[in-house]
């Protein structure tokens, strides 16, 4: 099984060059991805956060150094680029993960203005900015409606759309727009950049105070080496 950091080594290293401040995504940069991926550079922790004691969300802990972030970026898009491709699940292998698996998926959301028209991502335009706070997309419903926000559902392998108890949940479901995979990807992009200095970031769901993912998705934080909440237990 092909490893994350093994899917795209030249244009990660080309991203790792910090002179490298613009580069230009495509479906010709970005082929489509074997649908079984593994990975040893990524945790992810599941945890509950609750509100005032009248309402509880599930939360999603990433925890990775900034080159597995960057790869995982690469990853979105290229699912992002490829729509017709099968579903890709990444198979986490970090042995202190409770995650094991990432379930990526592109759907196509309707323009609901012209029916039966579709459209496909052509290029996406990457340039570096600095993360200047841990709640980065506090204006993003601003730019884009709430139904095209990235959503991340915790549930159990093998299980998809049944009942499960909450501790028994193992996997991740990532089926959301192609705008959603890129905007996510830009995101672990900048993070990534050695000149970045945020270490933690908090993405919270609609309704919340810095909506950030769809109404029903889980909490998600993204974690660095040295942030605040990183688990001890992580090695890479």
């Amino acid at each position: 099984m092909i490893r994350l950091n093994e899917l795209f080594p030249k244009i990660a290293a080309t991203l790792g060059d910090e002179s490298t401040r613009r580069f230009t995504f495509n479906q010709s940069a970005l082929s489509p991805v074997p649908s079984e991926v593994e990975s040893n550079d990524l945790g992810l922790i599941k945890s509950l956060h609750y509100y005032n004691d009248c309402f509880r969300t599930d939360r999603l802990t990433f925890f990775a150094k900034k080159e597995a972030y960057q790869d995982l970026a690469l990853l979105f898009l290229s699912v992002a680029f490829n729509p017709e491709a099968p579903p890709v699940s990444m198979h986490l292998r970090n042995r202190v993960s409770e995650i094991r698996q990432i379930a990526i998926s592109c759907v196509r959301i309707e323009s609901g203005v012209v029916e039966g028209y579709e459209k496909r991502p052509l290029r996406f335009e990457y340039v570096a900015r600095e993360i200047e706070s841990r709640h980065p997309w506090e204006c993003v419903l601003s730019r884009m409606p709430s139904h095209q926000l990235p959503s991340f559902e915790l549930t159990q392998s093998g299980k998809d759309g049944q009942s499960c108890s909450w501790e028994d949940r193992d996997s991740i479901q990532c089926r959301f727009g192609d705008e959603g995979h890129v905007l996510f990807a830009e995101l672990l992009l900048n993070m990534s950049r050695q000149r970045n200095q945020t270490t933690e970031i908090d993405l919270e769901s609609v309704g919340r105070r810095w909506p950030a993912l769809g109404a029903f998705s889980a909490e998600v934080r993204l974690c660095l080496p040295g942030a605040p909440s990183w688990h001890h237990g992580i090695e890479f």
